[in-house]
């Protein structure tokens, strides 16, 4: 008769009893270096000692050191056997900042994580550790930690967005650190600065709406990017621009796909906007949810996003989104910054990066698909 017992699986992921008490002689001498038990410099016991002292096997033991020797605890000497690192004497890994302002949940927002990356490549590559500090004025406590971060001489220079408080500013200001700007130029942080070229792209956009045949333009924004608003808005007044009937903000209360949709119904409903254009792919979205609501869809009422996010060309239908290159950006002002860091003699840069207007069916009446290139001066 066929057994009913249940063969056992062994779960790939569990650790053989070697493995776990490796770990804990890891552990342990770990605890013994730190504590001072075992001094930088010092010359350990044989590994036969040490694994009779710990009642392991000599292979345990040597995974356990294996470790530690990776991670720079102990090194290996000929004449000498196993000596401890002797930490204070190796030189401090250098440690460049990057400032992520207003809120925590943009390290997942595409725009600043592809900045994240591109700065963090360029880091690791020349030696340097990144040390993230976020902004947000409109939490004190946060911000006095944020404050005492930019205080710190752990960090030897600064990639920053303009838009932080002016008390943080003026602490950057006096501790006289070298900085790069990220997004826009800001004198009182200095004359190095990478930003999009807002210009151009502004152009481009309402160009391509009038060509399309909208005359009713909202501009959705969160109330934290006023100061981008104010300057789309000159840009759709500058006098050779083309006519529209109005163009308008509205602002939400924050990025997002709920401010985008509450946004979109003001627009639509009360002022009776025929083009919305969003400051990102996640507020276009929103708006897509306000216009079913409302019985209306694109292009009839034309969408544009900004930061062409994964999700823009897979939409129903696909969502008209300026692209930028962040992630270079991200690695020039790094790079930048190292220099300044190293005290290399570098000229002023304040650089504009172009973007590409990627058309798409959700503002082209015609429903063509193509890709503008926005060239930077």
């Amino acid at each position: 008769m066929p057994s009913s017992k249940i063969p056992r699986i062994k779960n790939p992921f569990s650790r053989t009893p070697d493995e776990s008490k490796a770990d804990r002689i890891y552990a342990r001498m770990i605890s013994n270096i730190k504590r001072g038990a075992w001094r930088g410099g010092e010359r350990l016991p044989t590994e036969k000692d040490l694994a009779a002292n710990y009642g392991a096997a000599l292979l345990t033991l040597r995974k356990a050191m294996k470790r530690l020797r990776e991670e720079g605890w102990i090194t290996s000497r000929r004449y000498h056997g196993t000596v401890v690192v002797d930490r204070a004497k190796q030189p401090r890994q250098r440690v460049a900042g990057l400032v992520v302002p207003i809120r925590s949940t943009v390290f997942s927002h595409p725009i600043y994580s592809s900045l994240v990356a591109g700065a963090e490549e360029i880091f690791g590559e020349m030696g340097y550790a990144l040390e993230i500090a976020v902004s947000n004025p409109d939490l004190p406590l946060q911000e006095e930690i944020f404050l005492k971060k930019i205080d710190t001489e752990d960090v030897s220079g600064w990639l920053v967005p303009a838009r932080i408080s002016e008390r943080a500013q003026k602490m950057m200001v006096s501790l006289n650190r070298p900085r790069v700007v990220l997004h826009h130029l800001n004198e009182m942080l200095g004359e190095h600065a990478f930003q999009s070229d807002q210009e151009a792209t502004g152009r481009e956009i309402f160009d391509h709406l009038h060509r399309q045949g909208y005359r009713r333009i909202a501009i959705i924004a969160p109330e934290s990017a006023a100061v981008w608003t104010e300057k789309l808005l000159r840009i759709a007044s500058r006098p050779e621009a083309p006519r529209f009937e109005s163009v308008f903000p509205v602002l939400t209360y924050d990025y997002g796909v709920a401010a985008g949709c509450t946004g979109a119904r003001t627009a639509l409903k009360e002022k009776g906007a025929d083009a919305l254009v969003c400051m990102d792919d996640e507020l276009a979205l929103g708006t897509y949810d306000a216009m079913r609501e409302l019985g209306l869809s694109t292009p009839e009422i034309g969408v544009v996003g900004a930061g062409d996010f994964p999700f823009a060309a897979k939409l129903t239908p696909p969502l008209t989104s300026t692209s930028f290159p962040f992630f270079q950006m991200g690695r020039e002002a790094a790079r930048l910054l190292v220099d300044l860091i190293e005290g290399k003699q570098v000229e002023p840069i304040a650089r504009n990066f172009g973007a590409t207007l990627k058309i798409r069916a959700s503002s082209d009446r015609s429903l063509v698909t193509q890709d503008r290139k926005i060239a930077a001066p």
